[in-house]
């Protein structure tokens, strides 16, 4: 499958690692405005363009898209237009509003369009798929997203991902909709804390309640550590999925252990090595972002 990936930042270093592993994707173009470092490094053997309008696509098959959000809507639309299949790196657009017109321009065109939730591509939730019993009908759930980006400000390298909740709580979001239906969730109570140089927050929570199941998202970027978990609690029992490392553990044993590599170039070296048979689902892709912003 020919693909292009436009925007050479540190997470599309994370797609071309994984696109090498890949026995399914030809990257044969790359295209930023700017000539970072990614750029020089894959220029050697790949096709870069700096104005993504001027890619031939007639040689490619999928775009992926790894730009700041705020610029999501306009250049997938045009690859819609063109009945080109476009993959976004989350989240779609920085409102519901542009993205419901986003999904909605796809329909219209009839072109193939959704997102990498990269979460559900991590080999412990991989796992979880094939073993929902586990985190299904549990009592109360309770995710945690640690990162290291806030001392005194928000690390200026950060300022694009738009804040705690709208770069992390799609992640928790993604993975809750294995779940439960995020329909049913009812917001009890959130609140988070400002930086003042930016005006974005650096730490956010979020209560929910669905039926009688209590589900807790605390997201820090104030932790100075990189740390991603969830835990349920299950009548005597304790299912802790340990993003970071990629294991599952209940009661204390580790069930699955599938720390072998790097962990982004493994969510999406698993999203690509499923890419030719992908279901398309912009059901869930609505679902998540309307509760991402309400």
């Amino acid at each position: 499958m020919r693909v292009v990936v436009i925007g050479l930042g540190v997470i599309a270093t994370k797609y071309i690692d994984a696109m090498k592993r890949s026995k399914d994707i030809d990257l044969v173009f790359a295209c930023d405005l700017i000539e970072t470092p990614l750029w020089h490094s894959i220029c050697q053997d790949t096709t870069c363009i700096k104005d993504y309008k001027l890619i031939p696509l007639n040689q490619v098959d999928l775009v992926f898209i790894t730009t700041p959000p705020e610029t999501h809507e306009v250049i997938a639309n045009y690859f819609i237009e063109h009945g080109t299949k476009v993959f976004l790196e989350k989240p779609a657009t920085k409102d519901y509003t542009s993205t419901k017109r986003l999904i909605a321009y796809a329909k219209d065109h009839h072109t193939p369009f959704d997102l990498i939730f990269h979460w559900l591509y991590g080999n412990e939730v991989i796992y979880l798929k094939n073993h929902l019993d586990l985190i299904k009908d549990f009592d109360e759930c309770h995710i945690q997203v640690f990162d290291p980006y806030y001392n005194k400000k928000i690390d200026p390298t950060r300022l694009h991902l738009g804040g705690a909740w709208l770069d992390s709580g799609v992640n928790a979001l993604s993975f809750l909709s294995l779940c439960i239906h995020l329909n049913d969730l009812k917001l009890i109570d959130k609140y988070q804390e400002i930086d003042e140089s930016s005006g974005l927050d650096y730490e956010h929570h979020r209560e929910y309640k669905i039926n009688n199941q209590n589900i807790m998202i605390d997201i820090k970027w104030n932790e100075k550590t990189n740390l991603k978990l969830t835990i349920f609690k299950k009548g005597d029992h304790t299912i802790i999925i340990h993003h970071t490392n990629q294991k599952v553990i209940v009661d204390g044993k580790v069930i699955y252990d599938g720390n072998h590599f790097d962990r982004l170039s493994t969510h999406y070296y698993n999203f690509f090595n499923q890419i030719t048979t992908h279901a398309y689902d912009l059901e869930r892709v609505k679902q998540i972002h309307q509760k991402l912003f309400e």
